[in-house]
C-alpha cells in the first residue's frame, strides 16, 4: 500500500515495505476550510514551515476523501492518504538534496487524485521531481 500525501515518504514506503501505511478512519479535517497553502509554488518542500506543511497535508487529504481514505485503482495497488495530519507532516522531506517544490508536489498529487494507482507515482511526468527526491537522485 502506498501511503500519501507526502510523495517522498510514500515512495519510500512502497519501495521498502509494501504493506506499510495507515489504515482507514484516521483523524478528521474540515474540508470546507482546507485550501492549498498560500505559499509561492516555487518554494522548496524542505523550506515549508510546519504550519505550511500542515495546511498542505489538509488540502491533499481533502482532495481524496480525508485522512485514512481508501482509494481504488483498476490496474493495480491504489494509494491511500496518511491516517492523520501529524503523520503526513512527519513525512515531509528534510534533506537539502531534495529540490522538489510545493508546485511539483501539488502537480503530482493532482495526477494521483486523477489516477490513484501506485504506478502513477513512478510513471507520471507530474511526479518526476517528487520521485527523484524520494529516491535521492
Amino acid at each position: 500500500m502506498l501511503v500519501l500525501p507526502v510523495v517522498y515518504a510514500a515512495i519510500a514506503c512502497l519501495l521498502v515495505a509494501p504493506g506499510c501505511g495507515g489504515g482507514g478512519g484516521g483523524s478528521s479535517v474540515v474540508c470546507t476550510d482546507a485550501s492549498a497553502p498560500d505559499v509561492d509554488p516555487a518554494t522548496k518542500m524542505i523550506d515549508l514551515t510546519p504550519a505550511q506543511k500542515a495546511a498542505y497535508c489538509d488540502w491533499w487529504a481533502c482532495q481524496v476523501g480525508g485522512y485514512g481514505a481508501q482509494l481504488t485503482c483498476s490496474s493495480g495497488p491504489a494509494v491511500t492518504v496518511d491516517g492523520s495530519q501529524a503523520e503526513c507532516v512527519s513525512k515531509a522531506p528534510t534533506s537539502a538534496s531534495c529540490q522538489a517544490t510545493l508546485g511539483d508536489e501539488i502537480d503530482c498529487f493532482r495526477a494521483l487524485a486523477a489516477n490513484p494507482c501506485q504506478s502513477t507515482a513512478f510513471t507520471s511526468s507530474a511526479c518526476s521531481s517528487a520521485l527523484q527526491c524520494a529516491l535521492g537522485m
